[in-house]
């Protein structure tokens, strides 16, 4: 496998994401009986739970300064670029210790390996659901 240096070679590896955020997130559900109307509010996604196996295909990119200008403030445009989605975003904010976006103003970026991320959250799913 090569390994990416830049955001071009990471965007050349670049798998289409098969993922939805319902899925690399738990959520509870509250219930208005008045209404019917259901709540849904996200809690504990999959990447604190599995943190050791999604390190495991982390690597931290050096961004220059039309990048850098490019995806600051941006997660969930370097999502999209990278990975063909931009579900990733909120996983991008939190390897990279960003609380929201407006944190996300870094020339280090952490991502993580467009062709291994895919297999790793599929894995990860079949696992919670046997």
């Amino acid at each position: 496998m090569k390994i990416p240096a830049t955001i071009d070679e990471f965007i050349e590896m670049k798998e289409n994401f098969k993922i939805s955020q319902d899925k690399i997130k738990k959520f509870f559900y509250f219930h208005n009986e008045e209404n019917d109307e259901y709540l849904k509010v996200p809690y504990s996604p999959l990447i604190n739970k599995y943190k050791e196996y999604f390190d495991k295909i982390t690597t931290t990119i050096i961004l220059n300064e039309k990048e850098y200008k490019k995806y600051k403030f941006s997660p969930k445009k370097i999502s999209n670029d990278i990975y063909g989605t931009t579900e990733l975003w909120s996983m991008i904010l939190y390897i990279n210790n960003c609380k929201s976006i407006t944190d996300f103003n870094l020339y280090k970026i952490k991502l993580f390996y467009p062709d291994q991320i895919n297999d790793l959250i599929n894995e990860i799913f079949i696992f919670e659901n046997e």
